[in-house]
């Protein structure tokens, strides 16, 4: 088992790959009476389309979403909530764009709790009659977070962004997709990608490793499980271009109005790792609009915006990067963004000062096992790999760094979205 320090954060990570190709990685915390355990796949929703045994198969939207909510589904024993609930243990499940993972928290019968995430997670049973009960469940719940404002903003503006992408498709499907899909869908989805050489199992708290790895590797239903080749996901050919510059949307269940303002780059624009890009962007940003910056306080202080935020999503060639604000005066916040952008002279003390908030934030995370673990997970997915050093990296950034990531960003290629109450 590989042994390495997170730099700079005083946590060791244990990490081994397994003959059947799953990724473990150990992260003991001595101090720690609770734990915390992720066992995921790098199977989401974006997912539909793939390759296998030489043809294409389509599967329909939402299958990734169905799928993690009949996961739940045992043949015989209790099912994993009540199981968990026993011992006082928290458990659930979450379906992203482009991974799943199941996943328990607690402070007491983590042996047990180990095996039966793994067992369960190792162990479908679909059968035609459960698919079929569980579709009006479902469809309830697409039909619930389709009439949330956030996340209509959110499909909306991925629509506007991306051309061909699935990211222009909902996570849960709809309504219609919903309905189309089979206990064979199912199986064919798990049978293919719920194979531990795409599966990672992350397990952090107070425990002796090599004993947990043990206990891994001679989990029966683990054991059963031997190396395939995953096949290979379609993606859709996407242009540099967004796919929509300007859109008006109007919500009936929404208070205030709002704006997105939304870039989309090309990865191979930039002269680094999409990690390190990660990095610059978020000093660059912090510096710029972040919660001390100039920016806000002037508009806060005018009563410009109530609300600015900004988040970013990646894929294989692009990033898109999105400032959401909650304001009535949409045209003032999209100059002053530009305005800022390209005329705000960065110092190197805000540079200094905000590598240190990064550092912080890294040191900070570092404490709580969820996080550590999340931290690790997402990055495998979003880059296909941990930074163990990234503080070292930080404490490096200079400001020449930051301006130079500055200048090889194009603004221009960009969607405003104005979202508005219906009256």
């Amino acid at each position: 088992m590989n042994k390495r320090a997170f730099k700079g954060t005083g946590i060791d990570i244990y990490n081994e790959k397994l003959s059947n190709g799953l990724e473990v990685y150990l992260i003991p915390f001595p101090k720690k009476k609770s734990y915390y355990i992720c066992y995921g796949t790098k199977y989401g929703s974006n997912n539909f389309d793939f390759i296998l045994d030489g043809k294409e198969v389509h599967v329909p939207w939402g299958v990734a979403h169905f799928l993690e909510h009949k996961m739940f589904a045992q043949e015989s024993g209790p099912e994993p909530f009540e199981y968990f609930n026993k011992s006082g243990t928290y458990s659930n499940a979450s379906t992203g764009y482009k991974s799943t993972i199941y996943y328990c928290s607690g402070t007491s019968n983590f042996e047990n709790n180990l095996n039966y995430l793994l067992d369960f997670v190792n162990s479908p049973y679909f059968t035609s009659e459960n698919v079929e009960n569980e579709k009006d469940i479902i469809v309830q719940e697409v039909n619930m977070i389709n009439d949330n404002p956030s996340w209509i903003m959110e499909q909306e503006m991925n629509k506007m962004i991306y051309n061909n992408h699935n990211y222009r498709v909902p996570i849960g499907g709809t309504e219609e997709t919903v309905r189309k899909i089979t206990k064979e869908d199912l199986y064919l989805v798990y049978n293919n990608f719920y194979h531990p050489n795409n599966m990672i199992l992350l397990v952090a708290g107070n425990f002796d490793v090599e004993e947990v790895l043990k206990l891994i590797k001679n989990n029966k239903s683990l054991n059963n499980k031997k190396y395939q080749e995953i096949p290979k996901y379609i993606d859709p050919k996407e242009s540099r271009e967004v796919s929509c510059k300007n859109k008006v949307l109007e919500l009936d269940n929404i208070t205030n109005n709002k704006v997105c303002y939304g870039w989309k780059l090309k990865l191979s624009d930039f002269d680094c790792t999409p990690v390190e890009l990660d990095v610059y962007l978020t000093i660059l940003f912090n510096v710029l609009f972040g919660n001390t910056s100039i920016f806000r306080e002037k508009l806060l202080n005018e009563g410009i915006f109530t609300s600015f935020s900004e988040d970013r999503k990646y894929d294989s060639e692009y990033v898109n990067i999105n400032f959401w604000s909650e304001t009535d005066d949409y045209e003032r916040v999209i100059n002053e963004v530009n305005d800022y952008f390209n005329n705000y002279e960065i110092t190197s003390d805000e540079v200094e000062r905000y590598k240190k908030v990064a550092i912080s934030n890294n040191v900070f995370n570092s404490d709580d096992e969820a996080s550590v673990v999340s931290n690790i997970f997402n990055d495998i997915v979003d880059f296909s790999y941990f930074d163990y050093d990234i503080v070292d990296f930080i404490k490096k950034i200079t400001i020449s760094d930051i301006l130079n990531i500055k200048k090889k960003i194009n603004i221009d290629n960009s969607s405003i979205m104005i979202v508005k109450s219906k009256e």
